[in-house]
């Protein structure tokens, strides 16, 4: 069963050495521990939805977005950065669960 749960900061998520690994796959120049850090930091706008499977939580996808303010929106809005399923959960509704999560 895939799961939707959204973070703030990096010590809330569960199995983080599982989504580091995941993370490097798709960024693998990069520092992502110390990215997500920065980026999950407390007081910031970005937010990490975290798509998981089973009872251990395996991390196997992500969408990273930021919440901001705006005259043209007349209040908040959402900033979709990035979304990621990992290639073996394709096809089974996980993005589709993450958007549905974003829209509510």
């Amino acid at each position: 069963m895939l799961a939707v749960t959204l973070h703030d900061t990096i010590d809330s998520i569960p199995r983080l050495d599982a989504l580091l690994e995941l993370l490097r796959a798709q960024l693998p120049d990069s520092d992502v521990r110390a990215s997500l850090a920065r980026v999950l930091r407390p007081g910031s706008p970005a937010k990490l939805l975290l798509l998981s499977e089973g009872d251990r939580a395996e991390p196997v996808g992500f969408a990273f977005f930021n919440v901001g303010s705006g005259l043209e929106s007349g209040g908040d809005y959402l900033w979709l950065n990035e979304i990621h399923v990992s290639e073996r959960y394709r096809g089974q509704g996980g993005g589709r669960r993450m958007m549905d999560f974003l829209a509510d």
